[in-house]
């Protein structure tokens, strides 16, 4: 109907993941898209108010259309990176960069610890030298 929302979904079904391709239901217009009869021609169109775009295909087609591009780039993703560590060299190569990673992980997490047991080490200092400063403050 000319000015209504047919279907219209509400702000929480404006983001699509590729998953959804197949849950997008044809009979629905999607948020943010409205559906209008143009008034020259009498032809129904579709507008989506938030990126300001008519189009006289049904929102679903083009949502869907959206969707199959970011699929094919998901795919080129997942090769690039294949083929880049592929390229990259041999499995020793790997076993190596783990190890050193590994090794650099656990120095981190040793330097916690350290930290952890100076503060606490430093802490009873202070507290001995407290201690004795007022023990020989209380003895002059």
């Amino acid at each position: 109907a000319e000015g209504e929302g047919a279907g219209d979904v509400g702000p929480a079904e404006a983001t699509y993941g590729v998953a959804d391709f197949w849950k997008l239901d044809d009979r629905l217009v999607p948020y943010p898209w409205m559906e209008f009869v143009h008034p020259n021609n009498g032809q129904l169109y579709f507008y989506n108010f938030k990126e300001s775009v008519a189009a006289y295909c049904h929102p679903v087609h083009l949502i869907r259309e959206k969707l199959k591009v970011l699929a094919i780039i998901n795919v080129q993703k997942m090769f690039r990176g294949w083929s880049t560590r592929r390229a990259a060299g041999s499995d020793e190569a790997h076993v190596a960069a783990s190890k050193i990673q590994s090794a650099f992980r656990g120095k981190l997490e040793r330097d916690k610890v350290y930290k952890a047991s100076h503060a606490k080490l430093v802490k009873a200092t202070l507290r001995i030298q407290r201690w004795w400063h007022g023990k020989k403050a209380a003895m002059e």
